[in-house]
């Protein structure tokens, strides 16, 4: 048990990376439109 929470903190950490990423390009694609 003591190995799988930190585990599934780092699992939860990555997929939050990954979607603020996202999120961030996508800002990024928005600005370049609008110009």
């Amino acid at each position: 048990m003591e190995m799988s929470v930190p585990f599934k903190l780092y699992l939860w950490i990555d997929i939050y990376g990954l979607c603020l990423g996202e999120l961030q390009t996508l800002k990024l694609g928005d600005s370049f439109e609008q110009r």
